[in-house]
């Protein structure tokens, strides 16, 4: 009886060694350059939220979808910075993921902002899978967290200031692909 309490001790002193060895929610971030600084975090979901503000050059692409099913044809609205390095990314740490792009939250004022309704249309009539427009943007609400297995960064937009008047299409974008 005695080495059978030995044995089970030795198990629930293993598992819980193993349990509180590293704590999984643990997210640390790069040394990134920008305004941002923590407002909040929820464990449960990963989540954590920035305040301030941070302007940033790069390139503002809408993923399409067409047909008559959709109201605005808009599927995601995402920002590549120039400067990744403006942003906080998870470095290490529970699903680290450097900063790619961040999702714009407020789709139907990113599109106002980036486009004249002229330029809409026809991007629209293009039939593309994506449209693009470079320029500089200010973005607040940052916020990380993870969904469907992998790290989201996503923000809302402020304001834009196009850079080039050249407008981008494509039908394939690799670094768009999702969950």
């Amino acid at each position: 009886m005695e080495s059978k309490l030995k044995i089970f001790l030795y198990l629930m002193l293993l598992i819980s060694a193993s349990a509180f060895s590293s704590d999984k929610r643990e997210q640390i971030f790069n040394d990134y350059e920008g305004n941002f600084q923590v407002s909040s975090v929820i464990f449960a979901y990963h989540l954590v939220s920035f305040k301030g503000t941070q302007a940033a050059s790069g390139e503002v692409v809408f993923e399409l979808v067409h047909g008559e099913d959709y109201e605005n044809d808009i599927y995601k609205v995402s920002f590549f910075p120039d400067n990744p390095k403006l942003f906080p990314s998870i470095e290490s740490g529970f699903y680290p993921e450097k900063l790619n792009k961040i999702d714009l939250m407020n789709h139907e004022k990113v599109r106002k902002a980036v486009f004249t309704n002229d330029e809409w249309k026809a991007a629209i009539a293009k039939k593309q899978n994506y449209v693009s427009k470079r320029g500089t943007i200010q973005l607040q609400d940052y916020k990380t967290s993870v969904e469907c297995d992998s790290r989201q960064y996503y923000a809302k937009m402020l304001s834009f200031e196009s850079t080039d008047l050249e407008i981008t299409y494509a039908k394939t974008r690799e670094e768009m692909a999702g969950c």
